[in-house]
């Protein structure tokens, strides 16, 4: 397994919890996550008139 931020390897190791009982959520903290186009600002994102 590879090992993410969430330092999943060694939390196993730690509480003695098989790996298939884990949920890695690590990559939620990805610093080279998929691109996001920029947040629209101002009353159009509510109103759809933008």
């Amino acid at each position: 397994m590879l090992e993410h931020g969430g330092k999943l390897n060694h939390y196993i190791k730690k509480y003695g919890i098989a790996s298939e009982y884990w949920l890695d959520l690590s990559t939620g903290i990805n610093p080279n996550g998929w691109p996001v186009p920029p947040a629209r600002t101002g009353l159009d994102t509510f109103t759809g008139t933008g």
